[in-house]
């Protein structure tokens, strides 16, 4: 079962030490948001604020641009998976004026309920509506013109949630195939010679351009340094799935800015003796599809998880340890 591999199933991520400070490429500055969420996970730009998600209470808040915080629902579930990690609204998406939420699986300690494994929308006057939770465990998800596209941590696999609720899979990702000798800080007996080893996918972030898919292949435990990477396909199918950025070190959100270049989020390395991701290793770059020209913006992030391009070229990151940032450019 492949429970053990996906994002907060495996690393000790709301375990890890204090995390380090965040450090701004020439050119941009960096400064925290003043929201104070326990755990962020998800931000969505509604206007000049934002729109967040918190894994330790299950709350969906409106983010004013003068740090004003409006809550529009307390009650999602949450709670911790048989490894202890948190679980609960992962991810939040704007559309037409609503608000929607992939809801990841339930509390290790409680049966299941029609709102977990799930992609919600929140409706008028506090109530939630259940678009399907036939996920194993859904992370991240876009509209795609025509239906939400989902990256389903659980399955490794893309999937299509058409209007009306008729859910399928788009792509089942192949497992990573690394060689045995990049597992030999584990046990250089066990894992030597040159024999392929595979790892789970483990899709994470995912963005849409035109008529492609754009997902971001976290790697499987345990994590191995520079195994994560982008791939696209066709929003029908993976016959012309392509390699888009590779060398990756566990890439867990990726969106594209407003002049089309793709920003990828890396969580960072993984230190197995803490089983958790070594604070201040995580980055934001920005890569320009077509020149094939990338950029490292922001180093020295702890437990990164989303970001969102917002106005004037500016970008929000957020770690789950708390810490909301705004990069922007230098005047």
């Amino acid at each position: 079962m492949r429970l053990l591999l996906t994002l907060f199933a495996v690393a000790a991520l709301l375990h890890a030490p204090a995390r380090a400070e965040p450090r701004a490429a020439p050119g941009w500055r960096v400064e925290p948001l003043p929201y104070g969420l326990d755990s962020p996970s998800g931000a969505a730009r509604d206007g000049s604020g934002l729109v967040l998600s918190d894994l330790a209470t299950g709350r969906i808040v409106r983010a004013g641009a003068d740090g004003g915080i409006e809550i529009l629902h307390s009650g999602l579930p949450v709670g911790r998976d048989v490894l202890g990690e948190r679980t609960g609204p992962y991810k939040v998406r704007l559309r037409g004026g609503r608000v929607f939420v992939s809801q990841g699986w339930q509390d290790a300690g409680r049966a299941e309920i029609a709102t977990d494994h799930a992609i919600l929308e929140l409706t008028p006057g506090g109530g939630v509506r259940t678009l399907s939770n036939r996920f194993w465990n859904p992370y991240d998800f876009e509209w795609g013109g025509d239906a939400w596209y989902v990256a389903d941590a659980g399955q490794n696999a893309l999937m299509r949630l058409a209007p009306g609720g008729a859910l399928s899979m788009v792509f089942a990702f192949p497992d990573l195939v690394r060689r045995r000798t990049d597992l030999s800080f584990l046990s250089p007996t066990e894992f030597k010679g040159g024999e392929p080893y595979a790892l789970d996918a483990v899709p994470t972030g995912i963005a849409l351009r035109g008529e492609r898919v754009f997902v971001a292949l976290f790697g499987g435990f345990p994590f191995i340094a520079g195994s994560g990477r982008i791939v696209s396909l066709p929003k029908t199918g993976g016959a012309d799935a392509r390699l888009e950025l590779d060398g990756l070190d566990a890439p867990v959100d990726i969106a594209f800015d407003a002049k089309g270049r793709l920003l990828v989020l890396e969580m960072g390395r993984f230190d197995l003796a803490s089983a958790a991701f070594r604070p201040g290793t995580g980055r934001l770059s920005r890569l320009d599809l077509v020149r094939g020209e990338r950029e490292v913006l922001l180093e020295g992030l702890s437990r990164p998880v989303t970001v969102v391009p917002v106005a004037d070229g500016a970008y929000v990151v957020v770690q789950s340890g708390g810490g909301i940032l705004r990069l922007e450019a230098r005047p």
